[in-house]
């Protein structure tokens, strides 16, 4: 198959790494893959060291003619048969050219409300997507409800995956915390802080690593300082990959008020770490009981400094947590079996446009 993903956003997220990965993953099962981003991107450039071929493009306004145009000759010479888009600005431009070439469009997206419901919108996604990739079930249930013009079977379902573990089961320090996350509104950070001085009132010291960036991070720092917690907190900004500052910890923690599908919860699972999550229907439905996190209500500093404390207290809870980690990722969220699974959805589609 030769496939075109698109993403024209600014900021590095959750579907730009399961972009990264996938892609890879399927170029290596022996698939041509093209990747179009904003000239720039740093993204683009970590899919240029994946050996993945990049288009860098300048994105302007929607339906942009002259963007259309170019997106259009490129599908038609590179002999592109699947087009995947991230934004309602990849619809609008490279969901067009491929419209007007025949090939399929499919918008992935991350969460149940990745886009506003409008007239508009609603016309783009019944004129040029042909279907819609949720990475969860419990997100595909979400979109079905809350745009009720959406059909079931215009959503399908593939779950994330992740890298074959980094290292076994035997996690770090456990007084050793990572939090891999943008720091933003509705990421549950304010709560971790809180549940961190909780645990220090209570002579347990402990380091933590916030590792992202976003519009929270002065307040964050300011509050981090307010609850005494400067010498216990660092703030490293955007790393990827990421496995250098996960194999310095034990635990990893997953705070959020709410998810799609927490791709952050495959990577710890994938370095070796026990895992305090918060008890959403997303991480759920990753976790399916098999006891690989400890999942605390969200938004509840005072159970997640009680579940840290846990594992911190046992040893084999912490090591028990992170082994049943590590095997519900090989059972069903590794990066080869999303290959599988996207590779059968991608061929799919394309058998549908065939006479």
């Amino acid at each position: 198959m030769r496939i075109l993903y698109v993403n024209s956003t600014h900021r590095w997220g959750g579907v730009k790494s399961w972009c990264l990965r996938s892609a890879r993953s399927l170029q290596q099962r022996g698939h041509e893959l093209w990747v179009a981003g904003r000239r720039g991107d740093p993204f683009l450039d970590a899919c240029r060291d994946a050996d993945l071929s990049i288009l860098p493009l300048s994105f302007g306004m929607s339906w942009s003619p002259l963007l259309i145009l170019r997106l259009h000759g490129l599908i038609r010479r590179l002999g592109i048969e699947v087009t995947v888009c991230n934004t309602g600005r990849d619809l609008s431009t490279a969901g067009v050219a491929s419209r007007l070439a025949g090939v399929p469009v499919v918008h992935r997206v991350g969460s149940g409300r990745d886009f506003p419901d409008s007239w508009v919108r609603r016309r783009t996604h019944q004129l040029l997507a042909t279907r819609l990739l949720a990475p969860a079930q419990v997100v595909r249930d979400v979109l079905l409800k809350s745009y009720g013009w959406l059909r079931p079977d215009d959503v399908a379902v593939s779950w994330n995956g992740a890298l074959a573990p980094a290292r076994p089961a035997l996690p770090g320090p456990a007084d050793r915390l990572v939090c891999l996350s943008r720091l933003a509104v509705g990421k549950g950070l304010e709560t971790l802080l809180q549940a961190m001085a909780q645990l220090q009132r209570a002579d347990r010291l402990l380091q933590l690593d916030l590792v992202g960036e976003g519009p929270l991070e002065a307040k964050l720092k300011s509050s981090s300082r307010e609850l005494g917690l400067e010498e216990s907190v660092r703030f490293p900004g955007f790393v990827r990959p990421a496995a250098g500052v996960l194999s310095l910890a034990g635990i990893g923690v997953l705070p959020s008020l709410r998810e799609g599908f927490p791709n952050t919860l495959l990577e710890y699972w994938a370095a070796g770490l026990a895992v305090v999550a918060s008890d959403l229907p997303g991480v759920r439905e990753a976790l399916d009981g098999s006891g690989a996190a400890l999942l605390v209500p969200p938004g509840d500093a005072d159970a997640l400094a009680q579940a840290l404390g846990r594992l911190l207290d046992d040893d084999g809870l912490r090591r028990d947590t992170a082994v049943a980690g590590q095997a519900r990722l090989a059972e069903r969220f590794t990066s080869v079996r999303e290959a599988e699974r996207l590779e059968a959805f991608y061929k799919g589609l394309i058998a549908e446009r065939r006479p």
